[in-house]
């Protein structure tokens, strides 16, 4: 969930801060419209559940994370680059989750004290490990996702520096992804592990690749971010899976089923961050192709009005078309002050949910709802912004301080 703004003005890339406000408005709307959490006495219903993207914002911040950490990484690997880099590493990511989670831990009284420790240091997760189990706490769920970025973080400091063949990367996760999900019994903790890597792996490749001078269009973006919420809302995996009758093994949120977001995730990094790729056409037609796809199996099956999901996907596809033929449209560029401050509303935006439902404030209509989203909102908006623009630069500029002295 690391933010570019993190990073020198020559590598700051206002489109690709721009995805990533996208990936966390996708995060945040899940929990908003899906959790259930925020107006005990009202559950959206209608297309107004369906205003979301769940684990695709995730996925999207996978890849986000593999071109920020290869586009901030050029030296040599030696000792000391290596503790430079975990030293930022640790005070970009550590200080503001310690100060957002130390409180909920000492509030949920029903965690072991294993529990409590792997959650504050990173190792929740929804699947076990080997029969540990350390599940996400409940106060905070989204933080499952934190121990994968952690996961990706200390491999990119074992091969750092030795040249890695991204191909050989590519081909092993995808065969530990494919026992994951074909196996019975297997480590669903690794499978889950490796799904996420091809995408982290994806994006660190993509940010060593040449730039063009062609600035980014916002229709581009904007039809593969369309793409992607129709391909999750399709589950367009596990859709062609039932309908070639595989079995489906992975019970995870990440599995095999997962990669169906890779393209449409990694045509958005590309094209925000100016990538010259050499399948730049064929990547546009697979995004479409997914989704379309999925419209076409449904459609031969008499089935595309049996799902809301679907529907809602039948009418995202589209619309995706239509926004490449937008011109001069800035809206990746206006939410790009949300991906700045994307790694506390990340962390915050959740227990905030429970904070809002206790409010003597009315409940059970949508105009209650939409009260209290709209006091959700500020909130998390504005405790972010406290958390990344005050306090993280000043501890950062204290700990510099320190560091060199």
């Amino acid at each position: 969930m690391e933010s570019t703004s993190t990073n020198t003005k020559s590598k700051f890339e206002v489109e690709v801060e721009g995805v990533r406000g996208w990936a966390v408005l996708i995060v945040a709307a899940s929990h908003l419209v899906g959790a259930h959490i925020i107006d005990p006495g009202f559950m959206p219903e209608g297309i107004l559940r369906y205003l979301h993207g769940g684990n695709a914002g995730v996925m999207l911040f996978f890849l986000l994370s593999g071109y920020v950490i290869g586009l901030t990484t050029h030296e040599d690997s030696s000792n000391q680059a290596r503790i430079t880099y975990l030293r930022k590493r640790c005070v970009r990511l550590v200080p503001i989750y310690v100060i957002v989670m130390l409180p909920l831990l000492w509030i949920d009284s029903s965690l072991s004290l294993t529990g409590a420790l792997g959650n504050l240091f990173f190792l929740s997760n929804f699947n076990t490990y080997l029969g540990l189990s350390i599940p996400p706490i409940s106060l905070n769920t989204p933080v499952w996702s934190l121990n994968y970025e952690m996961i990706y973080y200390l491999v990119f400091l074992v091969w750092w520096g030795k040249s890695p063949s991204v191909i050989a990367h590519l081909l092993i996760a995808t065969g530990i992804a494919v026992l994951g999900w074909f196996v019975k019994d297997f480590p669903q903790f690794l499978a889950g592990w490796c799904c996420g890597w091809i995408f982290w792996i994806s994006g660190w490749w993509l940010s060593k690749q040449p730039k063009h001078s062609t600035p980014p269009s916002d229709g581009v973006i904007l039809f593969g971010l369309l793409c992607l919420l129709a391909t999750f809302h399709f589950a367009s995996g596990r859709l062609l899976a039932g309908f070639l009758n595989l079995p489906q093994q992975g019970n995870s949120f990440i599995h095999l089923a997962t990669l169906e977001m890779l393209p449409a995730c990694f045509l958005m990094i590309a094209h925000a961050g100016q990538r010259v790729i050499p399948f730049q056409k064929i990547l546009f037609c697979i995004v479409l192709a997914i989704p379309m796809g999925c419209i076409g199996v449904l459609a031969l099956q008499n089935r595309l009005t049996e799902n809301l999901n679907w529907t809602f996907a039948c009418i995202l596809t589209p619309l995706a078309i239509l926004f490449l033929f937008v011109k001069g449209c800035r809206a990746t560029r206006w939410i790009a002050w949300l991906g700045g401050i994307g790694y506390a509303v990340y962390l915050i935006h959740y227990p905030l949910l429970y904070l809002v439902s206790i409010l003597p404030i009315p409940s059970g209509t949508l105009g209650s709802f939409f009260l209290r989203s709209a006091i959700w909102a500020v909130l998390t908006i504005a405790i972010s912004i406290i958390l990344e623009r005050h306090m993280q630069p000043a501890l950062r500029t204290y700990l510099n301080r320190n560091y060199k002295t």
